[in-house]
């Protein structure tokens, strides 16, 4: 079944926001959904899918539940590859030397920058693991879009054009931008960190709707609500874009993190 957006009355006032932790795997997706009104943000649920559940059908749920607001959907994700990468392979042969260096042909414009801003590294698209997680991002994204009749484009301001679009975000960037990211990791079996996070979470959103425990004690779960956070960041105007007209154009072939940097 499906929905179409085209004429939905926009309540300019009240933005949702999706965070979503990509995986490969279904039960690996953190999800958590939230919305900004009056300029305040509260999460009102925060979880993973069900074992005979469908991620795409349970953000399309989502959205079509309060499809009279706009909507941004916020990925932990690659959304792009380096356009070198695609340069470099297009007419190479097996047995060839290269060209282009391997950080040149494996990270982003994007990647360069977070590191130099935030001195975080993000995953190289395109030598990583990650690669796969950005394939089935971009798969999840095309069945919510069929699902719902309507196109997600990419978002590129902070004052929203679209019923829906999509940014890439990084959780642990947002989470340091905060001062909330621990010195040691707070994924896995990490709990205590995960509550220091969640401690600190409680300061800056609305958390009262969501059981505490499942943000502490699943680190995708935790990764989504700060996905939606970063998502509250680039609707406030807070993120980073890409810094010259070059930077831009080059964005839109290989994809933005949109994060705030932290100081």
């Amino acid at each position: 079944m499906t929905v179409g957006l085209d004429n939905v009355n926009i309540d300019q006032g009240l933005i949702a926001i999706i965070g979503i932790d990509c995986a490969t795997q279904p039960d690996k997706v953190g999800l958590a959904r939230g919305s900004i009104a009056n300029g305040l943000l509260s999460i009102d649920s925060a979880r993973k899918v069900a074992k005979n559940e469908s991620v795409a059908n349970l953000v399309s749920s989502w959205i079509k539940e309060k499809n009279h607001v706009k909507t941004l959907i916020a990925v932990d994700s690659p959304l792009g590859w380096p356009i070198k990468l695609g340069e470099e392979l297009i007419h190479h042969v097996a047995g060839a030397s290269l060209s282009t260096s391997a950080h040149q042909m494996f990270r982003r414009r994007t990647d360069f920058f977070i590191k130099e801003k935030a001195n975080k590294q993000s995953l190289d698209v395109g030598a990583d693991r990650i690669a796969r997680t950005a394939h089935a991002a971009l798969a999840l994204l095309k069945e919510i879009s069929e699902q719902l009749a309507v196109s997600i484009p990419l978002a590129w301001g902070s004052v929203l054009t679209q019923p829906i679009s999509v940014i890439e975000v990084y959780p642990a960037v947002t989470l340091k931008s905060c001062g909330l990211l621990p010195a040691t990791s707070y994924k896995k079996e990490n709990g205590n960190e995960r509550e220091k996070i969640y401690d600190g979470l409680i300061n800056l959103m609305d958390l009262s709707n969501v059981d505490k425990l499942s943000i502490i004690e699943d680190d995708d779960i935790l990764d989504a609500v700060a996905c939606v956070l970063a998502g509250y960041h680039f609707v406030s105007g807070e993120s980073e874009q890409p810094p010259t007209e070059e930077d831009r154009v080059l964005a839109e072939k290989e994809g933005w993190i949109w994060a705030k940097i932290p100081n």
